[in-house]
C-alpha cells in the first residue's frame, strides 16, 4: 500500500518523502543531495505528507474499524 502511494507521488515529492521519512536525513543533507532550495523542501515534504495521508487513509480508516 506505501509502496503504491509512494508511486503515486511526483518526482520530486517522492524523493524527498523517503530522504526524510524513510532516511532520516536533515533539510542541508537533503538539499545538498538534490540540489533544491530548503523551501521546496519543506513544500514538497508538506505535500507529500498531505498526499500520502490522503491516500492511505482508505487503508487507515478500516484498521480501526477491525479494532
Amino acid at each position: 500500500m506505501i509502496r503504491d502511494a509512494l508511486g503515486k507521488l511526483d518526482e520530486d515529492k517522492r524523493l524527498v518523502f523517503a530522504l526524510k521519512v524513510f532516511q532520516q536525513q536533515s533539510y542541508e543533507e537533503i538539499a545538498l543531495i538534490t540540489g533544491f532550495s530548503i523551501a521546496k523542501l519543506k513544500t514538497d515534504l508538506h505535500r507529500a505528507r498531505a498526499e500520502m495521508r490522503r491516500l492511505l487513509r482508505p487503508y487507515l480508516e478500516v484498521s480501526d474499524e477491525m479494532s
